[in-house]
């Protein structure tokens, strides 16, 4: 087991002898994230939620261990939200803590010259995260938490992990978006077009497909924004313009046929 780890010493994770050690446990059953329809095993499942309620701090643990414990804590949740109970906005606020203790670990090992790019990745999971906060508490800090981990998220993979870039710019679009309709401030839905757009320009080189879906979000963002700049005819026009440009940006994107299935709303 890597240094650092969960060991069979953490004073969090006793268990029997013969039994698998909680790094072992979340090494086992790191892969079910893949998998949706995949849940962890049983006894993952339970000490991994004990893990995480009664263990305040994760600093100073080896890097690839937290990043396995906050992705099968957030498997763990996204599987079966009950699970948790009234405990769950306390459960989720730790795994949102560890991974930003990972991104403080990684920036760490650099200092040392050591070279660690995960931070995408991580920073992913934080906005993972920080959506379910947000769905459960409605506040509107979650909220911009959400857009800025997974706006940082998305950067940092362009040219990079080009896949992973567009999947986060479209969360993001989608935080800006709720944040739009709990506030009503127009700058939400703008960063919502804004990012939908930079998530269908980056999707192009790879997934033609998924840009039109990035597109057609951006399409709509832009249509509220016009409905909203009704006293303003040049706005409205300028905004009307953007959603046509989208609409065809839709078009050069689908195969013919999808193209014909389209129809504006």
């Amino acid at each position: 087991m890597t240094a650092g780890g969960f060991s069979v010493s953490d004073q969090h994770d006793q268990h029997r002898p013969g039994e698998r050690s909680l790094d072992e446990l979340l090494i086992d059953n790191y892969w079910h994230r893949q998998s949706r329809n995949s849940q962890p095993e049983a006894e993952c499942i339970n000490r991994v939620i004990s893990y995480v309620l009664t263990t305040e701090s994760v600093a100073g643990k080896d890097i690839d261990s937290i990043k396995r414990l906050t992705v099968v804590a957030q498997n763990i949740y996204e599987s079966n939200p009950t699970w948790l109970g009234l405990q769950g906005r306390n459960y989720l606020e730790k795994v949102y803590r560890f991974n930003q203790e990972c991104l403080a670990e990684i920036q760490k090992a650099r200092s040392r010259g050591l070279n660690y790019n995960h931070t995408n990745h991580v920073l992913g999971h934080a906005a993972n995260i920080a959506e379910h906060l947000f769905q459960v508490t409605e506040e509107f800090s979650w909220g911009k938490r959400w857009y800025e981990d997974a706006q940082r998220a998305a950067e940092m993979s362009v040219g990079v992990e080009t896949s992973f870039a567009s999947i986060n710019f479209g969360l993001a679009a989608k935080a800006a978006w709720a944040l739009y309709e709990k506030t009503g401030d127009q700058g939400w839905a703008q960063k919502s077009y804004q990012v939908s757009r930079r998530a269908a320009e980056v999707a192009e080189q790879t997934d033609p497909r998924k840009a039109a879906v990035s597109y057609a979000y951006a399409e709509n963002a832009a249509k509220e924004l016009a409905k909203r700049a009704r006293r303003d005819e040049l706005r409205q026009k300028e905004w009307q313009e953007k959603a046509q440009q989208c609409y065809r940006e839709i078009q050069r994107m689908l195969s013919p046929m999808a193209r014909c299935a389209y129809r504006r709303g």
